[in-house]
């Protein structure tokens, strides 16, 4: 499946953009107003992300490959009702190999290497069989057990036989006019060597329900590839063979090897699923609480930055962190470049003063101390220094995403009773698989306020949206410090 973003101007350019790049057959997943402004004059755009499986992704290119540049432009022109009437007819236009058997022409053939003499297929799949009986497979004894190399050599002489028995029963004098048959026994081929290939390293050690990734959750044998590269992605196994799971039970066993579609389904799923918060905006007191090295006060220099920077907001910053070396000389040196307040919590009694001293402010920022709450000294302490109840300060966990799951939820869970109201993630660009969001959201239940992306002062930071955890969970687009600033 393949996922894009667009922007432009305008909702209608955004899809005419869409149309031309990826098809009539493009599924539109959001779009949503881009206020930083577009091009050189800072007017606003749209932002769509759209996307479209890789087979008609194919079937559009190969249609457009066979016009003229002139022509290709002209077809870009007309209705999507059109541009996809005749991508189908072009698709239906298909070519007969040297044995009779018509495939379309976006198929991704075999590489038949030929013989020293003529051979029917019979003869070559006879041979076929011969070697895989006398163990000439491509399982390395290095790379598997016993177990493993029987399970891969039973799998690939019964997809030989399936072959087999196909050609056999195709009557040579008769040329086959439609593929269903034989093209998709070949399909599932494929589909069982590719699952087979990035399996063979984790099988040197039998499963105990199963010869394949998944199996252990009881999942179809055709989910295992999309099982592994959620897992692969940072997902938990067990979020990853939830989500396939509820997919089994919206489609029939026909489908499950549709391996786009399921794909697909998956994607929209945990986009629905995956809580943001409401309104990102920031008025009042804003509480930044979490574990030491999650970025609270990079994270709190950043929305400082751009608060004064970008909002013309007047703002107070504080702290509550005087353990840390150098960290109250830090927040009052950004103060004083933002002139903006600055102060230092102590003791409960400190609020008073400084809600009397800043109410003029905008916003007022709060770097809270990064304790582990592993002891009931750090809670007793940590509730002293939270704001009273009736100033209504909205408080945000700071978590980074290169942090162990099991971690990140065990102090979500010390920290349940401050009455967290969102998650900032943080350290994105310092992680490969981002599978943390959805597993942290999931399991704490809230939402996502905004990413740390990068460094940089104040320009990482940006608002979460659902798109861009499919994008970082799917690896969609990379995750550039050029781009960062969006």
């Amino acid at each position: 499946m393949q996922v894009k973003k667009f922007e432009a101007k305008t909702m209608k350019e955004a899809l005419e953009m869409v149309k031309n790049q990826l098809g009539p057959d493009a599924i539109i997943l959001g779009a949503r107003d881009n206020n930083r402004g577009f091009g050189l004059l800072g007017t606003t755009s749209v932002e769509v992300t759209a996307a479209i499986s890789e087979n008609k992704l194919r079937e559009k290119q190969f249609a457009e490959s066979r016009l003229r540049d002139q022509d290709r432009v002209r077809l870009r022109k007309t209705s999507a009702a059109f541009q996809k009437k005749f991508i189908d007819q072009s698709v239906r236009r298909v070519t007969v190999t040297d044995t009779g058997v018509r495939r379309p022409p976006t198929a991704v053939p075999y590489i038949d290497i030929p013989d020293e003499r003529p051979q029917s297929k019979g003869q070559r799949v006879d041979e076929l069989l011969k070697r895989i009986d006398q163990k000439q497979t491509f399982v390395d004894s290095t790379q598997a057990s016993p177990d493993a190399k029987k399970r891969i050599h039973d799998a690939v002489r019964s997809a030989a036989e399936i072959f087999k028995n196909t050609v056999q029963e195709t009557p040579k004098a008769v040329a086959v006019r439609e593929p269903p048959v034989v093209n998709n026994e070949v399909l599932q081929l494929r589909q069982e060597i590719e699952i087979l290939r990035r399996t063979m390293g984790q099988m040197n050690q039998p499963s105990p329900q199963g010869g394949f990734p998944g199996a252990e959750y009881s999942l179809p044998y055709d989910f295992s590839l999309i099982f592994v590269n959620l897992v692969e992605a940072g997902v938990l196994p067990e979020n990853a063979a939830d989500l396939l799971l509820r997919a089994q039970k919206n489609f029939s066993p026909l489908q499950f090897k549709n391996r786009n579609l399921i794909e697909g389904w998956v994607a929209n799923e945990l986009i629905q699923n995956v809580s943001i918060v409401d309104d990102s905006s920031m008025t009042g007191i804003h509480v930044f609480v979490g574990n030491s090295g999650q970025g609270k006060t990079s994270t709190l220099v950043k929305f400082a930055g751009q608060l004064v920077v970008q909002h013309r907001k007047k703002v107070a910053l504080l702290t509550a962190d005087i353990s840390k070396v150098g960290g109250v000389d830090q927040i009052k040196i950004f103060s004083q470049i933002l002139n903006a307040g600055f102060g230092v919590l102590r003791e409960r009694s400190d609020w008073l003063r400084y809600k009397n001293e800043f109410r003029s402010a905008d916003v007022v920022l709060v770097d809270m101390p990064g304790h582990s709450l592993k002891e009931p000294s750090e809670v007793s302490t940590f509730k002293e220094l939270l704001p009273p109840l009736e100033l209504g300060a909205h408080i945000h966990f700071v978590q980074s995403v290169c942090a162990k799951d099991v971690d990140a939820l065990d102090v979500a869970r010390r920290y349940d009773f401050v009455g967290c109201r969102d998650v900032i993630a943080t350290h994105l660009d310092e992680s490969l698989n981002h599978g943390i969001l959805y597993n942290f959201q999931k399991a704490t239940g809230w939402p996502l306020h905004s990413f740390g992306v990068g460094p940089r002062i104040p320009d990482d930071l940006e608002s979460a949206t659902r798109e861009r955890v499919l994008d970082l969970i799917f690896k969609i687009s990379k995750l550039d410090s050029s781009e960062r600033s969006r």
